[in-house]
């Protein structure tokens, strides 16, 4: 499943990553930068603050909790 999210400050970033890593699963964020480990602070730090990112997760894990605890980054 992809997500569009938009993360506009440091405080965002902190805070997708721990919402990330309350779940069992890989979260993944896409950026123009590259890859990043949504679970990895310092790989959130080096994406970078970018309007045009998408969190990643596999289609087979039950993701609902995840979309509403991100609703308000939702692009």
């Amino acid at each position: 499943m992809v997500f569009h999210i938009n993360i506009k400050s440091q405080a965002d970033a902190q805070e997708i990553n721990q919402i990330a890593t309350k779940y069992p699963f890989d979260i993944w964020l896409h950026g123009k930068s590259g890859q990043v480990d949504a679970k990895s602070i310092l790989g959130l730090m080096l994406l970078g603050l970018e309007n045009d990112i998408s969190l990643v997760v596999e289609d087979d894990v039950d993701y609902k909790h995840l979309q509403k605890d991100i609703e308000k980054y939702l692009g």
